[in-house]
């Protein structure tokens, strides 16, 4: 929710400056897509591309604008920044490259040791510099057909690296074969996020009859990911249901 809040800001004050996504890419030495990506709630910017994208939209304060827009009156945030706060700006841009890598490095420094001392577990996570997901009890491995619950019983989390990418993970599943190679491997952790559509050609986690299935998107079918295995057809009779997508392996 937060994400997709502050995705429809960055979409509206861009297209307010007249900007497309690839200009704004290019201030921010990034390709458009990962511009489109933010405002699609995949993601969000650091604090770096926040301050870059206050003077490109010409908004003196990026941060509280979000905030108004994520909680209206109750923002947790004032409106208007303080004096020290303006002056903190002013400075940063007269930084050059090297005064502003080492003002990020001191800031990251600074996260880390509060993220150790809080005792709010919020505040940690909020601070940590990776993920933790569940890692389902049930393995994948080739023409499995295990009931659909066994899927979100979770053994464990494990941590992942805090991306963009992998913001959007929900869960991940072990891959317990060599029968999927080359395109898994045995121990292969594949991250998925829970949605219930996919774009044919991706790979996806399926239901087939309160059974589940590891396969690909075709127009009328699961395509199969071990090679000799069966797709299996897609009709009136099946009670087929799209549970995730993958996103990546860990």
């Amino acid at each position: 929710m937060a994400q997709r809040s502050i995705g429809k800001t960055l979409r509206r004050l861009r297209e307010n400056a007249g900007l497309s996504a690839d200009d704004v890419g290019n201030a921010l030495s990034r390709q458009g897509k990962t511009i489109n990506a933010w405002e699609n709630g995949r993601g969000e910017p650091d604090i770096t591309a926040l301050i870059t994208l206050s003077t490109l939209f010409g908004v003196k304060n990026l941060l509280s604008l979000i905030a108004v827009d994520l909680y209206g009156d109750t923002a947790p945030i004032r409106p208007e920044i303080n004096e020290t706060e303006d002056r903190l700006i002013s400075d940063w841009r007269t930084l050059d490259r090297f005064g502003r890598q080492t003002v990020i490095k001191v800031i990251e420094s600074e996260l880390e040791r509060v993220r150790f001392i809080s005792d709010d577990p919020e505040q940690k996570a909020a601070y940590a510099p990776y993920l933790e997901i569940p890692l389902s009890r049930q393995p994948i491995f080739p023409g499995c057909d295990f009931p659909e619950r066994e899927l979100f019983d979770t053994v464990e989390f494990i941590k992942i690296p805090k991306t963009d990418l992998h913001k959007s993970v929900d869960f991940a599943v072990r891959i317990d074969s060599s029968g999927f190679e080359p395109r898994f491997s045995d121990g292969d952790i594949l991250l998925i996020k829970r949605q219930s559509e996919i774009d044919i050609g991706e790979i996806g986690i399926f239901s087939v009859d309160d059974r589940i299935f590891l396969r690909g998107f075709g127009h009328n079918r699961l395509i199969s990911v071990t090679p000799g295995l069966e797709d299996i057809l897609i009709n009136e009779k099946k009670r087929v249901r799209c549970l995730g997508k993958l996103i990546t392996k860990a």
